[in-house]
């Protein structure tokens, strides 16, 4: 290790500790800004590394900079890369592999945070699996910043009007990292505010953290001498706010502004209070552990993430789910795959003279050449920042607002009207759910919908789920001089009935006008813990009703989640307040409607997207009623809507068995797209089904 700095090993070893620990047991919960740590050291190395070169030759080599970035990072990702992919494409179902497929060709070239953020990855609250190459993120923000700072720093050198030609080669570095924080903490603190899902993966947001790092290399001689004692003192001031970031930081309370503060700051600390001698008493991060975890620290962060996301389920399915050895025995792997990589692939290649000019052979660019390839690569940069905050695709906007609606599953007496019980094509439906729950292994021919596909749902049902209000025209189904008029209500289970819902109001005598919004339960709460969410469903739930006021329907159709988001103060509200709260909401419609039907969501069951895979069986996938609050939720909402005259179907005959048990496909129909939603192919199975429940409710009369 020369010239190492084994407080920086030591700081490298708590960061991935804190991670990894974080990712597995959901303990320390703010071991993700571990990232942060490493964010910091990186700007301090790097930069430093580039100070002492141009201070001794003069120049900086871009060849040589870029193939030690080369030689030190992409041999251990690419193998990293390599082997998730071809594992995923054995141990996920095709519609996860092929994301992984291309989640990996964003990774190989530095830009997957920019593409979690498209897609509206949520870091804090996943609606689903993860991609198990999500964590590749902060290794794109990092070679993103050094794809600009070298040649930023070569500007900042080269270029200088006349005026300051007297002003130090340090002052103008110093100048530079400033105006970077400046300008990145500002975007920062607005995007944490405006748009907090992509924030989190912005490289505009997290520029200042490396920036950080960098100031503390350009200044790194006035802190040379430090009498001891202060150097002990900033070391342990840092160390310990890193250690109450660990403890403290959570995704609710604004990160990575103002939360990620702390753990930066408290690693500038401890950068700083090692320059020229390091602190002594610092034993936590200066021992032979933390030397060696430091070192393997990369390939740790590499494996880490893609062992837990494939290994993991493996493992549980062999010991049992609730097994605590599972998680033991994934760390263990997780860290043989990175001592493996780090001895055998990372390590020799770093030293090897791969990409190592020959001696006499320069490379130089041009002081204008360097100008240009900075104006270009800021310019790229900065529409990658503009596309993660306003450049979403419709299949992005749908994806940030749709982890809403999880049921929860029951025994359907005294829920309201009854499923087509004795009616011919609810027995084709109950044929086909009994069989399935029989079943020993998967249909060859299994249909799994892709939730995202553009034609997954009818019309433009997927884009009205969205959180922009559409218009009438673009969001009805059927004709719009359709003499019947049908409104849907609620949130992303009311979006994935509209298959079903489409064939029955949406066509001949009915059209079919579709108001309900990704993640907003048309209840009378304000929810969720992002202000900027709250707001936009508060303001949905209005234009609903005043929509439902203005059209007058024959029929009015809400469906709800059952899971009881927190509200705006933090507080889950009980069974009883939400129910309460759905009939207040219902009874703001009052007198619009003919008639009002609550049509119940089914029951919730294994999230198919990871159970589903080429070694699992049906029964991993299966639920049972009786595992879930469903019965409460269900019975507390009928005896609610029921002062509002509302009609409740109930949907459990569709999804599960007389017995309560709840297998994942239907023939060859998958029945969900993830724990809760119904599949567009199941839902479409339904019609028929669906139609006599709602005859025999007298939804469809004339």
């Amino acid at each position: 290790m020369r010239n190492q700095r084994r407080d920086i090993q030591g700081l490298r070893a708590l960061a991935v500790t804190a991670v990894v620990l974080s990712h597995f047991w959901g303990w320390p919960r703010g071991g993700f800004v571990g990232v942060d740590v490493f964010f910091v050291i990186s700007g301090f190395l790097i930069t430093g590394h580039l100070v002492r070169e141009h201070a001794t030759t003069g120049r900086i080599s871009f060849v040589d900079f870029y193939a030690k970035r080369i030689r030190r990072i992409a041999p251990a990702a690419a193998v990293v890369l390599i082997v998730t992919v071809g594992a995923s494409a054995f141990l996920l179902n095709p519609n996860r592999a092929s994301d992984v497929r291309g989640d990996g060709v964003w990774a190989a070239v530095f830009l997957a945070n920019w593409h979690f953020a498209q897609t509206g990855t949520d870091y804090f609250t996943a609606d689903g699996p993860s991609s198990p190459l999500q964590h590749f993120w902060s290794l794109a923000i990092e070679e993103q910043f050094y794809a600009v700072w070298p040649l930023l720093i070569v500007v900042v050198l080269r270029h200088r009007p006349a005026r300051s030609r007297i002003v130090r080669p340090t002052a103008r570095l110093a100048g530079l990292c400033g105006g970077v924080i400046v300008l990145s903490l500002c975007w920062a603190a607005w995007s944490t505010h405006a748009a907090p899902t992509s924030a989190y993966f912005s490289t505009g947001a997290r520029a200042w953290e490396l920036a950080v790092g960098a100031m503390l290399a350009v200044g790194a001689r006035y802190f040379q001498q430090l009498p001891q004692w202060a150097r002990e003192a900033l070391a342990w001031a840092g160390l310990a706010g890193i250690t109450a970031a660990y403890v403290i930081a959570d995704g609710a309370h604004g990160f990575p502004f103002p939360t990620a503060l702390l753990p930066t700051l408290g690693t500038a600390l401890v950068i700083a209070a090692g320059v020229g001698s390091e602190p002594r008493s610092l034993f936590v991060l200066r021992n032979p552990l933390t030397d060696y975890v430091g070192r393997v620290s990369y390939s740790l962060y590499l494996w880490h993430f893609p062992v837990l996301v494939l290994a993991v389920p493996v493992l549980a399915a062999a010991l049992g789910r609730s097994n605590p050895l599972v998680l033991i025995a994934a760390l263990l792997l997780a860290v043989g795959f990175a001592v493996s990589s780090f001895h055998f692939v990372e390590e020799p290649v770093r030293r090897s003279r791969w990409l190592v000019r020959r001696p006499g052979r320069r490379h130089r660019i041009p002081a204008n050449t360097a100008v240009a390839i900075t104006v270009s690569a800021m310019a790229v940069l900065s529409s990658g920042a503009a596309l993660t905050v306003d450049g979403r695709s419709s299949r992005a906007s749908a994806s940030e607002f749709a982890n809403s609606a999880t049921a929860e599953p029951h025994d359907t007496a005294d829920t309201g009207a009854r499923a087509g019980r004795d009616e011919s094509e609810q027995d084709a439906i109950t044929a086909l759910v009994e069989e399935a729950n029989k079943a020993t292994a998967w249909p060859d021919d299994l249909a799994v919908n892709d939730p995202d596909a553009p034609d997954a749902l009818p019309g433009a049902a997927g884009v009205c789920g969205s959180a922009e209000w559409l218009d009438a025209e673009e969001c009805t189904i059927g004709s719009p001089d359709a003499p019947k008029t049908a409104v849907l209500a609620g949130d992303s289970i009311a979006q994935a009935y509209t298959p079903a819902l489409a064939t029955l109001f949406g066509t001949g005598e009915w059209k079919l006008r579709m108001v309900s919004m990704y993640a907003c339960p048309f209840v009378a709460l304000e929810l969720g813990d992002q202000p900027n969410r709250i707001d936009s469903c508060a303001e949905r739930k209005k234009l609903e009703v005043q929509e439902v006021k203005r059209l007058k329907p024959d029929v009015l159709i809400i469906a709800n989640t059952y899971i009881r988001n927190v509200d705006r103060s933090g507080e889950r509200p009980s069974v009883g307040e939400w129910s309460a709260a759905l009939a207040d909401q219902v009874s703001r419609t009052a007198g619009a409607a003919k008639r009002t039907f609550y049509l119940l969501p089914p029951p919730q069951t294994p999230d198919v997207r990871e159970c589903y895979t080429p070694i699992s069986k049906p029964k991993d996938c299966a639920g049972r009623v009786s595992d879930t609050d469903w019965k409460a939720m269900a019975r507390a909402q009928t005896a609610a809507l029921r002062a509002q005259k509302v009609s409740v179907i109930d949907s459990l005959p569709w999804f599960c068995t007389s017995g309560g048990s709840c297998p994942a496909f239907g023939g060859t129909a998958m029945m969900r797209n993830d724990s809760w939603h119904p599949s567009p192919t199941w839902t479409t199975i339904l019609a028929p089904a669906m139609r006599e429940a709602f005859a025999a409710a007298g939804g469809l009369g004339g």
